[in-house]
């Protein structure tokens, strides 16, 4: 084994992933709020997250702002 690599214990492992990005954020919106979003994929990801803290959202086309603006209504 080369002597220049180190094992290292005890590192977190880093979450990246869209999926936690979109669960934070649903539980940090309020009922009301909304956000814009200009990805199909995006949106498909906060709606997952919505459904998996019970939480309901609704979303339109934001033809002014180039997107799809999704509220968080329950």
């Amino acid at each position: 084994m080369s002597e220049d690599i180190k094992i290292e214990k005890n590192i977190p492992i880093y979450n990246n992933s869209r999926k936690h990005k979109f669960d934070e954020l649903i539980s940090q919106m309020e009922v009301g709020d909304s956000v814009l979003l200009t990805s199909y994929t995006d949106i498909e990801q906060i709606r997952q997250a919505a459904h998996r803290q019970s939480k309901k959202v609704s979303s339109r086309i934001a033809q002014d702002e180039h997107g799809h603006r999704v509220w968080r209504i329950k």
